[in-house]
C-alpha cells in the first residue's frame, strides 16, 4: 500500500507519502511516512509542486500510489475543493483508491496521538462570524466524538472557556488567545486512510460544508438605448 495523502483544509497545508502493508481488519503493519512536504500561507501552496517535492524526497513514481486520502474538511473551501479536484483527476488518470478523511476527525486523531486525554472541543474558522465545532473525548486507544460537527457563534465557544474548557484549532490564537493552536495533517490523514478501507468514488467525493449551498442567476441586463 502505497499512500498519497493530501490536507489543504487549514493556512498549513500538507502532503504526505505513506508506505505500509495492505490494511487488514482495521491494521495495518509497518506503515512509515516516507516524505511529508507541508507550507503555510494557503494562498502561495500548490498541490502538484509540493507533491512533485515529496515525491523526489521519497524516491517514489507517481505511478507506484495506489490510494489517495482527502481532507475533506471544513475548512477552507478553496483549498479543499483544489484537494479534491486533484483527486478526482487523478483517479481519471490512473487506478487508485480513493478515501475522505474528515478534517475535524484529522484534529482530534493527532491530538489522541500526542496523548490529549480531556475533552476537547476543536474549532475551526467558517467565516461571516460563525465556527465550526465538534467536540471529542479521548483514551489511550481512540478519539470518540461526543458532539457532532456543527456551526457556532463566537459566544458558544468562549462559554466553553469561561467554564474551563479545552478549545483547539487551526489560527485558534487569531479569536481565542487561549486555545491550543493544531492544524490537521496529510499524515494524519494518510495514517486514518490505511486503516479505514472504505474506497469512495470520485465523482461522489463532496467537502465537508454544513451550509446549504444555494445559487441564484442573475437577471439578463437589459439593452439601454442611447437614442
Amino acid at each position: 500500500m502505497k499512500i498519497l495523502a493530501i490536507e489543504f483544509s487549514s493556512a498549513q497545508r500538507s502532503v504526505a507519502l505513506l508506505d505500509g502493508l495492505q490494511a487488514v481488519q482495521g491494521g495495518v503493519t509497518d506503515l512509515n511516512v516516507a516524505a511529508c512536504v507541508a507550507e503555510t500561507g494557503s494562498s502561495k501552496s500548490r498541490a502538484m509542486p509540493m507533491i512533485e517535492r515529496a515525491l523526489n524526497e521519497a524516491g517514489w513514481d507517481r505511478r507506484q500510489i495506489d490510494t489517495l486520502a482527502v481532507g475533506l474538511g471544513p475548512g477552507s473551501y478553496t483549498g479543499i475543493r483544489a484537494a479534491i479536484s486533484l483527486a478526482q483527476g487523478w483517479r481519471m488518470g490512473q487506478n487508485v483508491e480513493i478515501r475522505g478523511i474528515g478534517s475535524m476527525d484529522s484534529l482530534a486523531a493527532r491530538a489522541q496521538a500526542a496523548g490529549w486525554r480531556d475533552r476537547t472541543h476543536f474549532v475551526m474558522d467558517a467565516q461571516r462570524d460563525e465556527f465550526y465545532m465538534a467536540g471529542y473525548d479521548f483514551d489511550a486507544q481512540s478519539a470518540k466524538c461526543c458532539e457532532p460537527l456543527h456551526l457556532v457563534a463566537k459566544e458558544a465557544v468562549l462559554k466553553i472557556l469561561d467554564k474551563g474548557g479545552h478549545v483547539a484549532g487551526p489560527e485558534i490564537s487569531r479569536w481565542f488567545p487561549s486555545g491550543l493552536e493544531l492544524f490537521p495533517d496529510a499524515v494524519t490523514a494518510g495514517l486514518m486512510a490505511a486503516r479505514n478501507p472504505k474506497n469512495i468514488p470520485g465523482e461522489q467525493l463532496e467537502p465537508i460544508y454544513l451550509r446549504a449551498i444555494a445559487f441564484v442567476k442573475a437577471p439578463t441586463p437589459r439593452h439601454i438605448s442611447t437614442e
